[in-house]
């Protein structure tokens, strides 16, 4: 059908055929417009939409989304127009999009993104233009009446909504007709405090089937305008505009839809350790009955699954534990078993960028990494347990320390960890740093740890020989609510060392610290220069 030929009778037809109406009223002419619907039937007569085609729409049966999967096209149309009723977000519905052009080329859709109970900064029956020159952001507001004032069937009004800027500019005659989408869209949950919303949501990528317009290079950053944001690139306009995560790595796919519906009946706050007991704090906008269960793992790798327990009044769930744990799963159900939000943390992830067992803790921390990787492990040829060392050079465990670090310097090297047991459990030294340093140095913790550190340089300064050069690296990781002291000690270039009162020169062989032979010496001492002792 061209252009001006009389429109069909079904929505799409009619978008796809309308009259193309010319921008009106800015501000800054050629920058930013904002056209002003006057009336409802002027707002659709911008939007390409045929006033004979419009008519009320008939109730829709709440849905609710699964959490994986795919469903319908249509049925993603009916998860939007009922979301106040189905997930209580609130009746508002914001469409953005952003079109750009290489110099000289014709106008191109980039991305557009709707997102669901959000959009209040939005003007109400207006649509907004930001001119950037090669790049154009559009966007509108709309409530799920509005959403439907066209056609009653959910499928057609989303396309027409996620369309909504075909007759906004100057495009050419491929882009004015309302794309078809593809029958079946897939659904992404995320839990909350994602990266595309604070709540858990439903992410939905429709595609359509015209696909690519064939041109493939952004234009060039960076945008800015009067009056308007700055962006460096296209990547930075989308998370300014679209609310999107997109990086400047990831770029932004050409032609491409989302929809992002949160969900707004409840959802997990915070979680805390309290002692013995896990405390949960739950969010309700409209309190109804909700539950959290818990699995998880402890420190020996047993699970852990107390019973679930009801949310109370307060938005307070609290589960007692009846050990440590290393791993963590949280649930929130409602009534009927649906999973309304989750945390996960193990020892390779974490759900919100932070720890609840280890409060200090963020993903990809290479000491946290190293723990637990050398926990995994277990005690080998450069890994070493001890869950306390005194600083008393007499000590026979001060001893051992002092064995240890001249068995890996003899070696290539090795990770002592002190406050975890020689079965990988972590017991923390916390309670021994209080009993052993604070009658001279006082009880604020820090400051124990510092002296603590200090000691032990102390103690293997004097005690091994040549001095380790470089002296080893100390890390205090705090690990599932205890501390833990790593000491890393490197591949030592004046090998052989010894003790510093016996002339005792020890290997790491395995897990464990043995003297070196006569023939392990002689080669030892072969390679270093002149002036070191002789064997005798």
């Amino acid at each position: 059908m061209h252009q001006g030929s009389t429109p069909s009778g079904s929505p799409a037809a009619a978008i796809g055929c309308a009259r193309r109406i010319p921008l009106r009223g800015s501000a800054y002419p050629g920058h930013s417009v904002v056209i002003h619907g006057q009336s409802r039937s002027q707002r659709l007569r911008f939007l390409g939409i045929s006033i004979s085609t419009v008519t009320r729409p008939r109730p829709l049966p709440s849905t609710v989304l699964p959490r994986r999967g795919s469903v319908p096209f249509a049925e993603l149309g009916a998860a939007i127009a009922s979301a106040p009723s189905a997930v209580g977000a609130p009746d508002v519905i914001a469409v953005r999009a952003i079109l750009v052009r290489p110099s000289g080329q014709p106008w191109t859709h980039l991305r557009t993104v709707l997102r669901v109970g959000e959009g209040a900064e939005l003007p109400e029956q207006e649509v907004v233009t930001h001119d950037w020159g090669d790049a154009q952001m559009i966007g509108m507001r709309l409530t799920t009446a509005e959403f439907l004032d066209v056609t009653d069937e959910p499928g057609e009004a989303l396309a027409l909504a996620l369309n909504f800027w075909h007759h906004h500019l100057d495009l050419p005659e491929s882009l004015l007709a309302v794309a078809p989408f593809q029958p079946q869209v897939n659904l992404y949950w995320e839990r909350s405090q994602n990266r595309w919303s604070d709540r858990p949501c439903w992410r939905v990528e429709p595609t359509d089937k015209v696909g690519t317009t064939g041109w493939r290079r952004d234009p060039d950053g960076p945008f800015f305008r009067p009056g308007l944001p700055f962006a460096v690139d296209i990547a930075a306009a989308a998370r300014q505009w679209l609310k999107e995560p997109a990086t400047r790595n990831e770029g932004v796919s050409l032609n491409s839809y989302s929809v992002i519906i949160p969900d707004y009946r409840a959802r997990l706050r915070d979680i805390k350790l309290d002692g013995g007991a896990l405390r949960i704090a739950v969010e309700m906008p409209r309190p109804f009955p909700v539950f959290c269960a818990i699995e998880a793992t402890d420190l020996d790798g047993q699970p852990v699954t107390p019973q679930p327990v009801p949310v109370g009044d307060g938005g307070t769930a609290v589960v007692e534990l009846p050990r440590a744990l290393r791993a963590l799963e949280v649930y929130l159900f409602d009534n009927a078993g649906n999973v309304l939000d989750d945390y996960l943390e193990s020892g390779h992830s974490l759900s919100w960028g932070r720890s609840v067992l280890s409060p200090g803790r963020r993903p990809g921390d290479p000491d946290h990494r190293a723990v637990d990787q050398a926990r995994e492990a277990g005690e080998g040829q450069q890994i070493e347990f001890k869950e306390w060392v005194p600083l008393t050079r007499a000590d026979p465990k001060a001893l051992e320390l002092l064995e240890t670090v001249i068995a890996f310097a003899n070696a290539q090297g090795g990770s002592l960890y002190v406050g975890v047991t020689d079965y990988a459990e972590i017991v923390g030294v916390a309670a021994k740093l209080y009993k052993a340093l604070a009658r001279h140095q006082g009880s604020d913790l820090d400051r124990l740890r510092d002296g603590y550190i200090v000691g032990l340089q102390k103690l293997i300064a004097e005690g091994v020989l040549p001095q380790l050069t470089p002296p080893p690296e100390f890390k205090w990781v705090e690990d599932t609510g205890h501390w833990v002291l790593r000491a890393t000690i490197a591949k030592g270039p004046d090998q052989p060392y010894h003790l510093a009162e016996s002339n005792d020169f020890y290997i790491r062989r395995g897990a464990t610290n043995r003297r070196m032979t006569r023939d392990e010496l002689e080669r030892a001492f072969r390679r270093q220069p002149a002036g070191r002792f002789p064997l005798r």
